[in-house]
């Protein structure tokens, strides 16, 4: 049977071919944005309107670095498995939850190189501005400030937690938008709409149990109990961690429901 691995594999170097010279087009902007700015008092008007439009065209990528980002990761996951290219897909010997995996995986990937790339730009820029001793001393001082209020031992925890959070969340993310296409598809005539309003709903439904947790769980009233900070976000990172897993669980379960029983490709 066809590994998983080797499905993430070709799915990986598929959508880079077409995120990967974006992403460096973002950053060879932010470095010409940031040239630019170093200028922009001894060129005048023109060198003003070329420091603008740069500036201009920063934004709008970086914006992009993650709405094209997740437009492929959209138009890959319908037409592979929903469009035409579902066909010869699901003849592959491999199961439902390896070709949902796949995407969930790649588009987890690919989101958080979204990220360090938009996050890249930004430190390019602020390169231009402080000279990399001053950053550091700047980095140095709030590290200090964290650890003499938290200790060393606490970042690390809070860092790492943090991290697992994002990840889970992520994953949270691409399928919820995942089980909406794949309910959209069940409107034969209206799929896009069918995935919108899913999207919607799902959504709608997430901010009601938000609110009922907030209202009823005791986690959010442990302030009562006079636990420190630490404590406090321990919990609620907890609770956090384990409701976005809960939905990622339900949403992955409705993808596979619909992509195993219920195909129907266009």
């Amino acid at each position: 049977m066809l590994g998983l691995g080797t499905l993430v594999k070709h799915e990986m170097k598929t959508v880079g071919r077409k995120l990967l010279p974006f992403y460096g087009a973002l950053l060879i902007v932010s470095i010409l944005f940031g040239l630019t700015n170093l200028g922009i008092s001894t060129v005048g008007v023109f060198g003003a309107i070329i420091n603008g439009l740069f500036g201009v065209l920063y934004g709008v990528m970086t914006a992009g670095a993650i709405v094209f980002t997740a437009i492929i990761l959209i138009q890959r996951f319908y037409s592979n498995l929903l469009g035409n290219e579902g066909y010869l897909h699901f003849t592959l010997p491999v199961t439902t939850n390896a070709h949902i995996a796949n995407k969930v995986i790649s588009a987890g990937v690919w989101m958080i190189l979204g990220m360090v790339a938009a996050g890249l730009s930004a430190l390019i820029l602020l390169l231009f501005m402080v000279t990399p001793a001053e950053l550091m001393e700047e980095l140095n001082w709030v590290l200090s400030e964290l650890n003499g209020q938290l200790g060393a031992a606490r970042i690390v925890i809070a860092i790492l937690e943090a991290l697992v959070l994002m990840i889970v969340a992520l994953g949270e993310a691409a399928v919820k938008v995942y089980a909406a296409i794949s309910m959209g598809q069940l409107l034969e005539n209206h799929r896009i709409l069918g995935a919108i309003g899913s999207y919607v709903g799902f959504a709608a439904i997430e901010c009601i149990l938000a609110g009922i947790l907030n209202h009823f769980v005791p986690v959010y009233k442990i302030t009562e109990l006079n636990a420190d900070g630490f404590t406090i976000f321990q919990i609620e990172m907890l609770v956090t961690l384990l409701v976005t897993a809960l939905l990622a669980a339900i949403y992955w379960f409705i993808s596979y429901r619909i992509l195993d029983r219920r195909l129907n490709l266009q």
